[in-house]
């Protein structure tokens, strides 16, 4: 088994389709056979060693890209274990239905972010834009297990459609948050836009902090300890230390409930 990195060549203009750039798929491979696996830029097939400098090393099942730009589409897409590194940017779908592994993205992330996920671990540092955690297209589920962290900004229906799994949004997020949410878990450790929970079937939202919110097809149901934040925080540790910092000085939370309009039954928990 090797580390793979693959450092992207200058000039790169086409979009790039990286569904096939996979820890489990090219650790096992020599410099040579990664070379010579094609991926879709633009409406044509090329060679991974047209795009790439190709470097490999003796450890476990990483894979790095390096020099990464909005031009990688599908990063990790359908990734089913092992550790992918990305140090910069990538374009939409990233981790598209991903079932298992790391995947860590140093930089920004476009639309489309996690959706479908199933499992593992997707971290952008930097940050996404619409739809992280959402149904993509015509698709009838957005995120459906794992955990999303994202440290940075968040666009538009962050978790729109999503059915299971944990969303982690450190910084500010937009409109439509949880909008036709099915069930699953948001953190939100700063304040996001209008329209929150709209649609809302099942779920909790969680707010780390105070924050003033405008709920008008929710009722505020009170004040409450919740034993369950106690188990979510211990999960959290190894996934996002700061919100589970943030989570330990919780000691009651606002309870709203709906989204009435649509007989729901989601929960928007805020700090008090």
């Amino acid at each position: 088994m090797n580390a793979v990195t693959l450092t992207l060549k200058p000039d790169l203009i086409d979009l790039v389709d990286c569904g096939d750039l996979l820890p489990a798929k090219l650790c096992p491979m020599s410099s040579d056979e990664i070379g010579k696996q094609k991926l879709k830029v633009a409406r044509s097939m090329r060679p991974v060693a047209d795009i790439f400098d190709i470097e490999t090393a003796p450890g476990d099942a990483t894979l790095r890209i390096r020099g990464g730009t909005n031009r990688l589409q599908r990063v990790g897409a359908g990734m089913d274990g092992g550790r992918l590194i990305v140090d910069g940017n990538v374009g939409d779908y990233l981790g598209h239905e991903l079932i298992s592994g790391e995947l860590l993205v140093s930089g920004d992330a476009g639309d489309f972010a996690a959706s479908g996920q199933r499992d593992g671990l997707i971290h952008v540092k930097g940050n996404v834009r619409d739809y992280a955690g959402g149904a993509a297209d015509a698709e009838m589920r957005g995120l459906k297990g794992g955990t999303l962290v994202v440290s940075g900004l968040c666009g538009d229906f962050l978790g729109y459609k999503m059915r299971r799994g944990i969303i982690i949004a450190h910084d500010v997020v937009g409109d439509y948050c949880a909008n036709n949410m099915i069930a699953g878990t948001i953190i939100l450790g700063q304040k996001c836009g209008n329209y929150l929970g709209i649609g809302m079937r099942r779920g909790t939202v969680l707010f780390l902090e105070k924050t003033k919110i405008d709920l008008p097809t929710f009722n505020l149901c009170g004040q409450f300890s919740l034993p369950i934040l106690t188990v979510l925080r211990h999960h959290l540790h190894s996934v996002s230390h700061q919100a589970a910092m943030q989570l330990a000085k919780i000691q009651k939370v606002q309870r709203y409930c709906g989204d009435l309009g649509f007989d729901g039954q989601g929960e928007i928990l805020v700090a008090t």
